[in-house]
């Protein structure tokens, strides 16, 4: 599976239960880049997305397949996680506050392969890395 996450400078994924900021473009290129494959939510993302663009279940990491991709507003624990192919990390290039963050750790082992940058409809400037084993 792929694990995608959305993070601040400081690895920041949320506040309070409550995401950090949000961008339309940044969900339409997850839509692009799943393309053809399954793209998991749980019930409180879905409405980032068109009607009918991803699957919905509370325990996407544990019905995710193999090729299947998976967005995750909050920490995971990668012993729960059985076959990560990738880890894509879209970064808003920018500080808020947060109280749950991505460990960077999450990382270790893994080779960045491609990196691309793109304007959002909210963020002048959206960094998107994609990590692989």
């Amino acid at each position: 599976m792929h694990l995608i996450f959305c993070v601040d400078d400081d690895y920041g994924l949320s506040f309070c239960g409550r995401r950090l900021s949000r961008d339309r473009e940044v969900y339409a290129h997850m839509l692009k880049i799943s393309d053809g494959h399954t793209l998991w939510v749980k019930p409180d993302s879905a409405s980032l997305f068109p009607e009918g663009t991803v699957s919905v279940d509370t325990d996407f990491i544990l019905n995710a397949s193999s090729g299947d991709y998976c967005f995750s507003e909050e920490p995971i624990l990668m012993d729960a996680v059985n076959h990560v192919e990738s880890v894509i990390l879209y970064h808003w290039n920018r500080r808020y506050p947060s109280t749950e963050k991505l460990s960077p750790e999450l990382l270790t082992g893994m080779r960045l392969i491609h990196t691309e940058t793109f304007k959002g409809s909210s963020h002048e400037k959206i960094t998107m890395e994609r990590y692989t084993l």
